[in-house]
């Protein structure tokens, strides 16, 4: 799945779309997003970073985390099954690494709402990076424009 030819067709096509100097390294193809996450889980985690998970989950996400020798960290979604972003900003650690946030949830089928999303951009935003790189929680309250 990740040969060569394919990853330049990407590139050519993501640099002509975006406008950005997308290189064939920069492209890893799989079959599909077990694989991707997978592949990225282990790309970005240390033993020991934290991933925050929304809870209920799909039922991999949590033996993926451990998998890649890291804390799955199951953070509960609001009664309306939508997320709750203080919890969310609660969870947030130095040894944070990653959220995983999937609309529409597996398995709940809750599609968020772009206001929600928008909220958690701006929430992790405004998580500060310590200088060794290191997520620290805002907990602080966000509302999204």
């Amino acid at each position: 799945m990740n040969e060569p030819d394919a990853r330049e067709t990407v590139a050519d096509s993501l640099r002509a779309w975006r406008e950005l100097p997308y290189r064939v390294e920069d492209i890893f193809l799989t079959t599909g997003a077990f694989s991707a996450l997978n592949v990225a889980l282990n790309a970005i985690l240390d033993p020991e970073d934290e991933v925050i998970f929304i809870s209920p989950p799909w039922f991999f996400y949590e033996a993926m985390i451990l998998a890649a020798n890291a804390i799955p960290v199951r953070v509960k979604m609001a009664a309306n099954f939508d997320l709750d972003l203080g919890a969310i900003d609660a969870a947030i650690t130095p040894r944070t690494r990653a959220i995983i946030v999937n609309s529409p949830n597996n398995p709940t089928g809750k599609i968020y709402p772009a206001q929600t999303l928008r909220s958690l951009g701006l929430l992790l935003e405004a998580a500060q990076r310590s200088p060794d790189g290191q997520f620290t929680s805002s907990q602080t309250n966000l509302t999204a424009r």
